[in-house]
Order: structure tokens, then C-alpha cells, then sequence
């Protein structure tokens, strides 16, 4: 649902899902992610967000523990913070914290686990707009703020994490409600947030790279060799083809995902099923040929399964037509305008 009574050039809406693959494709015009739940029970996800040709605000929220991994398209970058005390998460295998922003640029990997409730605010913006409003206020910061690979952990303090978490989140309630302050234009608005932003960064005390230690580089390649096999693999295969031990890769999966590799592929393969069952007609295929396809031998048992973490049976999900959402808005430089909704 999107608010029509907006000045020209601002969106702003609710975003609902109710699956992970639902909810990852909400965000394809601002990222390229892959979510895996992390444990049973019917998803309900959801965000609130704010566009502006160079800026999105929002603000989501899970039920359910997850595990995002992927990448920023075009050329931003994003910052996030918890949007609730209580509500924790970890990006790159550092935690959120009241004091600090996560930044990531394009070239940056995500690699976030969830807690539940997890609820936070994410701000992307495009690099050239935020480089110029750096350059003419605080130049200094534009390496810190900019450049590097990895993600990066901003100290800002407290107080700043909570007044930008403030101002945003206010200015997205007003948009949303339709509150806007008479005369404002998508400029004012993309103005407010970018001054938010500059002002909170002002406040940077350190700026340290999330490393990318042994056992999160480990997880990293073995679940992309994994996903080249559709995730049906053994640990023996594992194991020779990382040239690590067992323990090693149960170390590693434990400490950064929370699961060994093979609950964690085993969850892999059933979202994959949901995926091919939800995209699929009934005249194409069948739910036994999606369960072959994806190393599930025991059609009784995988129903079973396929309903404690969905909600459903697979040929319910293969029933019903698919769903075409609309999600978050690419970023688009003021000169060219909003892209429409996906």
C-alpha cells in the first residue's frame, strides 16, 4: 500500500511479506540478497519506507530469525541501525549497537543474522548525492564514510544514533501519514535526510572494518559451493572441497549462522522448494518433481516439513498464482526522476 498524496517525486508505502522469498524480492530495486529462515513458523515480515529520487528510508521488521546474504545495487550506500533496543541483530559478525551505524557500500558484502523481534532502520543513499553534501560540510569524512570493501562499524555515540534514528524515523511517520509540512518538495525532503545523516556523521569518533575473519570466510565458500549443487551435498564432499576438517565447518557455521552445515543446507533446499513450488504452474510441474529436484526422497516426510516452516502444503503453495508485489524503489538521480515501483 502506497501514499498517493505526496508531493511529485516521493513514494512512500507498506511493504508486507509472508515468506522470506516474498521478502527478499521486495527489496530488488535496492538490493541483491538471498534470506534464509532460520527456524519454523510462518513468516510475517514487513517495512515502512520513504523514497526520494537520490534517498530510501525503512524501517522492517521479522518475526523470525533470518540469515541475509548478498550485495547493494548501482552506486550507494546504506546505513542501518536498530530501530529498537530489543530487538538485535548482527552484520558481518558484529553486533548492533547503540552507539554506532553499519555502513556498506556497493562493492560491501551483506552478511546480517536476525534475532527475534528484530526490527531496524536502514537509510540508502546515493554516493555522488552524499559525497557532495560531505564535501562541502566535513570533507575529512569522505574516505571513512565512502571507501573500503568491508563493512564498516561508524561511531557516533549514542546521542547521535538516537537523534538520527528520530529525525528519520519522524519525517517517514510524516510522509506516510500524510503530515508533510505545506510547501515541502521531494528536494526539502531529500535535503532533511541527507542533513540527518551529515549531522549524525559529524559525530564519528572511529570507523573499523568489520574483518572478515577464518570462520566467516569459511561459511562464505562453503555455502557458495554448496548453492552450485543445490545445496544436496555431504559433509565428506564438503570437507574435501574446503580442505577443512568437520569440526572446523561445524565451528565455523555454528559461531556465524547459529546452525551446522547440514541443518543449514537442510533449510536451504526447503526454501528452494518453496521457491521453484511458488513461481511454477501446476500445468508445468508437480510437487514430487520440485522435491526430487531439491533431495527430498520422502514426499510424506518433506510435506510435513514443507508445512511446519511455511504454513502450508506444497501443493498449496503450487495452487496458488504467484504473487507480484511491489517493493522498494531503485534510486535514480533527481535529472532522470523516480523509477515507478516494482
Amino acid at each position: 500500500m502506497q501514499n498517493a498524496n505526496l508531493p511529485h517525486g516521493i513514494l512512500a508505502g507498506r511493504l508486507r511479506a509472508c515468506s522470506v522469498e516474498a521478502y527478499a524480492a521486495l527489496h530488488d530495486g535496492v538490493w541483491d540478497v538471498e534470506v534464509l529462515q532460520l527456524t519454523t513458523g510462518v513468516v510475517d515480515a514487513g517495512a515502512e519506507f520513504v523514497a526520494t529520487p537520490s534517498a530510501v528510508i525503512y524501517q522492517e521488521h521479522w518475526n523470525r530469525p533470518v540469515h541475509a546474504r548478498g550485495a547493494l545495487r548501482a552506486d550507494q550506500v546504506a546505513f542501518g541501525l536498530p530501530a529498537r533496543q530489543d530487538a538485535a541483530y548482527r552484520v558481518a559478525g558484529r553486533a548492533a549497537e547503540a552507539d554506532s551505524l553499519h555502513r556498506l557500500v556497493q562493492s560491501s558484502e551483506l552478511d546480517m543474522v536476525t534475532g527475534a523481534p528484530y526490527r531496524n532502520l536502514v537509510l540508502v543513499v546515493g554516493r555522488q548525492r552524499l559525497e557532495r553534501a560531505l564535501e562541502a560540510s566535513a570533507p575529512a569524512l569522505v574516505p571513512s564514510v565512502l571507501e573500503g570493501a568491508s563493512s564498516t562499524i561508524l561511531r557516533i555515540g549514542v546521542r547521535a544514533q538516537r537523534k538520527l534514528l528520530s529525525r528519520l524515523t519522524g519525517l517517514a511517520e510524516a510522509l506516510l501519514g500524510g503530515a508533510l509540512p505545506v510547501g515541502w518538495t521531494a528536494t526539502r525532503v531529500e535535503d532533511e535526510i541527507v542533513d540527518a545523516l551529515v549531522e549524525a556523521l559529524l559525530e564519528i569518533s572511529d570507523s573499523t572494518c568489520s574483518p572478515i575473519v577464518g570462520r566467516r570466510r569459511l561459511t562464505w565458500d562453503a555455502i557458495a559451493w554448496a548453492q552450485q549443487n543445490d545445496f544436496d551435498v555431504t559433509m565428506g564432499a564438503l570437507c574435501e572441497n574446503t580442505g577443512r576438517s568437520r569440526r572446523a565447518l561445524e565451528l565455523a557455521f555454528r559461531q556465524v549462522v547459529g546452525l551446522s552445515p547440514a541443518r543449514y543446507f537442510r533449510q536451504a533446499r526447503l526454501e528452494g522448494a518453496f521457491r521453484d513450488l511458488a513461481h511454477a504452474s501446476s500445468e508445468q510441474t508437480t510437487v514430487t518433481r520440485v522435491a526430487m529436484r531439491w533431495g527430498f526422497v520422502e514426499l510424506g516426510r518433506f510435506a510435513g516439513t514443507y508445512r511446519s516452516w511455511f504454513g502450508e502444503l506444497p501443493s498449496q503453495t503450487l495452487a496458488r498464482p504467484p504473487l507480484h508485489s511491489p517493493g522498494l524503489p531503485r534510486l535514480r538521480s533527481p535529472a532522470r526522476g523516480m523509477a515507478p515501483t516494482r
